[in-house]
């Protein structure tokens, strides 16, 4: 079984969770969440880079994982601009920027060894 298919049902509920998070106002004295923007944006990095990934196509996918984590974490900020009770904010946009390229450190070692679910085994004759 390829891995994608869990992989891309983990990719959803972490950006159904990041896009929740982003728009429920936050409660005024605790100063929202900005802790949590770096590993937020590391996590979705890697989970997109675990779909996109291919043996032949490193770079364009560690690139994409980037460019798409960063344009998801945009249209967030775009979106509490729109909320009631939220603020939208550059220096959220440049810290999930730094969470994604953080991810890049960590990208290798997933590309050396994938998470398979059921090996198959080929008969070699």
């Amino acid at each position: 079984m390829d891995i994608r298919i869990p992989s891309m049902s983990l990719l959803a509920a972490w950006m159904i969770v990041l896009l929740y998070y982003s728009i429920i106002p936050t409660i005024p004295g605790t100063g929202g969440a900005g802790n949590l923007h770096l590993p937020a944006y590391f996590v979705l990095a890697v989970l997109l880079f675990s779909v996109l990934h291919t043996k032949h196509d490193f770079r364009r996918s560690v690139f994409a994982a980037i460019m798409l984590s960063t344009y998801y974490g945009l249209l967030l900020e775009g979106i509490q601009f729109f909320a009631p009770g939220r603020v939208m904010a550059a220096e959220d946009i440049l810290i999930n920027l730094a969470g994604s390229c953080f991810a890049l450190l960590f990208v290798p070692v997933l590309a050396r060894r994938p998470i398979q679910i059921n090996k198959t085994i080929e008969n070699k004759e």
